[in-house]
């Protein structure tokens, strides 16, 4: 959920609304797809626009660093060279990295 702008009403305030809106809706027996245009043309009336959102752009090592890394990996003995040559070498993402199994790895195939 966004943080509310600091002009935003109080929650009390839009709790009222939400009632005030409810009770209009259910008098005038507005279905789903009737209640979606109604706010849409509101959204409209107003002059009001979806947030901009920002896109993430993901930060790449310089090929420098990315060498300087490597080094540093090849150099170290015992588990983060471990951790990071293994990253390097498989491409994987961490989210994958971090569910490989040793039998995943080694064939256990007699």
């Amino acid at each position: 959920m966004r943080t509310p702008p600091q002009k935003a009403k109080s929650d009390a305030d839009l709790q009222a609304i939400i009632r005030a809106t409810l009770k209009l809706w259910r008098r005038h027996h507005l279905s789903y797809d009737q209640t979606r245009y109604v706010a849409r043309q509101v959204r409209h009336a107003l002059e009001l626009e979806r947030p901009q959102i920002r896109t993430r752009i993901i930060e790449r090592l310089s090929r420098d660093e990315e060498r300087r890394l490597i080094d540093t990996a090849y150099r170290l003995t015992g588990t983060r060279g471990l951790l990071i040559k293994t990253l390097f070498q498989t491409g994987a993402r961490v989210s994958e990295f971090v569910a490989i199994e040793v039998g995943d790895s080694f064939s256990t195939s007699r």
